[in-house]
């Protein structure tokens, strides 16, 4: 993953389904999937916003849709809010699932 955490700057990883020895997802095959967006805006530690689409795809286009993520404070625990806009319909229920995951693994990382 690279990531240049600035407002303008780059992100981009790529999701794979293990084959290449990078980041690798046991509950869904993803295939092979170059993920690229940039930071459109960085408010720490409360809020970040990213563009989001795949390389060389035309269903969902690098920039195409916005994740957004706050973060607040709710006593010893962090409530996080993430909101994915502009998905194609047809993408949606595929892209809640692995943010659902991508949440839950955050949580159960930070409870151990």
């Amino acid at each position: 993953m690279r990531y240049g955490l600035a407002a303008g700057g780059v992100r981009r990883s790529r999701v794979t389904d293990g084959r290449h020895g990078e980041l690798q997802d046991d509950a869904i095959n993803l295939g092979d999937s170059k993920v690229q967006g940039t930071y459109v805006l960085i408010n720490p530690p409360h809020r970040i916003a990213f563009t989001w689409g795949l390389h060389e795809n035309t269903v969902l286009p690098e920039g195409s849709s916005t994740v957004e993520i706050y973060l607040t404070a709710d006593g010893e625990e962090t409530i996080v809010d993430l909101t994915h806009r502009d998905l194609p319909v047809r993408e949606q229920a595929q892209h809640k699932e692995g943010w659902d995951m991508c949440l839950a693994n955050l949580t159960e990382t930070a409870h151990s």
